[in-house]
């Protein structure tokens, strides 16, 4: 039917979910079919529409120095005092920077 087909190399990639297609009807309107005797595998990629935010509760000790006679706060070199986490300003400089996308848009975008 048609041109020949252009078979693409092979993708290595997880399989994170499968359907199985059986045919019911002969589409020329013979009747009911057989199970399927010959199969072939059909990988289509996508991006989910919308992901879902992760939001983290950071518990930050605070103990007692005798010595100074002050309360001191961990720290940590990843827990920089923001709001938002690397990977969503990691993205907003992407959507900004590399796209040209205005900040209206961009907080229109990754908004929840």
């Amino acid at each position: 039917m048609g041109h020949k087909a252009n078979p693409r190399r092979a993708v290595d990639l997880e399989i994170d979910q499968e359907t199985t297609w059986v045919p019911e009807l002969c589409p020329e309107v013979h009747g009911i079919l057989d199970f399927p005797k010959k199969w072939h595998d059909h990988l289509q990629i996508d991006i989910p529409l919308a992901q879902k935010v992760i939001v983290t509760k950071h518990h930050i000790g605070w103990s007692y120095c005798s010595g100074c006679k002050k309360y001191h706060g961990a720290q940590h070199e990843k827990l920089p005092y923001t709001k938002y986490g690397p990977n969503l300003h990691a993205y907003a400089a992407y959507l900004k920077f590399d796209l040209g996308m205005t900040f209206g848009k961009i907080q229109r975008r990754v908004a929840p």
